[in-house]
């Protein structure tokens, strides 16, 4: 993942032909930005509104990353499990979190649903990814015989680097359509 998202990086790097690249700044976002910086005067409605589905999904699965990273959901739901026992629908108190957590994603989805079914390389890759986001969850939570469980771990592998994919596809399907800039 690190090797991938590194590769990722120096490639953006190499083919800006810039000293100074703007989407390695703290708050920047590669395929948002360049929206706004390359299309924004020539695209539909439909497209601006559904570029946002770029800006805010990459951040949330920044913030996603530290989450899991930091185990936040396994400390609340042991907490809660704690406290208020096993919850008798899931594996683990945990989980009912990455399920809210799930539930929450296929609403941001559906809020940017004609973002999702367009027709680009990129949109395939992100619904892609969110598939193999929900057999995660879906065997993180329920599965209880080995066989299931080990369709668990390769997921988020799987899952991660559809998204990634998907957003620098998504930035270089903006920059081949964007209109050449004048000097």
């Amino acid at each position: 993942m690190i090797a991938t998202a590194f590769g990722i990086g120096a490639f953006i790097d190499v083919d800006s032909d810039e000293p100074s690249t703007w989407w390695f700044d703290e708050m920047g976002v590669v395929a948002y930005r360049a929206f706004w910086c390359l299309r924004a005067a020539t695209a539909s409605p439909q497209e601006a509104a559904g570029i946002l589905l770029w800006g805010i999904g990459g951040d949330g699965l920044i913030l996603f990353a530290f989450e899991d990273f930091f185990g936040v959901h396994e400390r609340v739901g042991h907490e809660l499990e704690s406290r208020f026992g096993a919850s008798g629908f899931t594996n683990s108190m945990d989980e009912v979190i990455v399920i809210l957590y799930g539930l929450a994603g296929l609403t941001f989805l559906y809020v940017f649903r004609a973002e999702i079914v367009a027709n680009r390389q990129s949109s395939t890759l992100l619904l892609v990814g969110a598939l193999f986001a929900v057999v995660m969850i879906l065997t993180d939570a329920f599965a209880t015989s080995r066989p299931v469980k080990a369709v668990e771990l390769p997921a988020p592998a799987l899952a991660v680097a559809s998204f990634l994919l998907a957003f620098l596809l998504r930035y270089r399907e903006l920059r081949v359509a964007a209109p050449p800039v004048q000097s």
